[in-house]
């Protein structure tokens, strides 16, 4: 499994002849990649590609390298970002983080094909999650927008 790392880093990087210094336009042009998950039974890794910045503001969406044929291919494509893949613990679906109606919520999509569905709706966007080990509900942190003083909101969906 080491030797699938550089394998997806590669996958990344620009291939030219010269072997000049980065330049400053140049870094800004790397994508950037992140939060690295395998599947349950090793079969998968998903992660976050950090594209370049182009706009406002850098977009990321999730890859999956399918490990037996190193063939690597975009998860996602919303015109929003999606970031924190987490896959399912019997590794039939991956949730993630996407803020493709404003604020983060928690979307699931499963590995068999299909769109994506949003499970949450916070008012002030989700920050994490994590799956029940029997995968049948996930919780969740999230800003509660009725009492600042409490903090977090606490949920459950499942």
């Amino acid at each position: 499994m080491r030797t699938l790392l550089p394998l997806v880093l590669l996958a990344f990087v620009p291939i030219s002849g010269k072997s000049e210094a980065l330049t400053l336009q140049q870094s800004i042009q790397v994508r950037q990649l992140a939060d690295l998950r395998f599947s349950p039974d090793g079969s998968r890794l998903a992660l976050t590609v950090q594209e370049p910045v182009s706009g406002r503001r850098a977009e990321s969406h999730l890859w999956v390298l399918e490990t037996a044929t190193r063939q690597l291919r975009q998860w996602t494509r919303s015109a929003k970002s999606e970031r924190m893949p987490r896959w399912s613990p019997g590794g039939a679906a991956l949730a993630f983080l996407s803020d493709r109606e404003d604020s983060n919520e928690i979307w699931l999509m499963p590995v068999a094909g299909g769109e994506a569905t949003r499970l949450t709706n916070a008012k002030q966007g989700v920050q994490s999650f994590r799956w029940s080990p029997d995968g049948r509900q996930i919780a969740f942190l999230a800003t509660d927008p009725r009492s600042p003083e409490k903090g977090l909101l606490r949920g459950i969906c499942g």
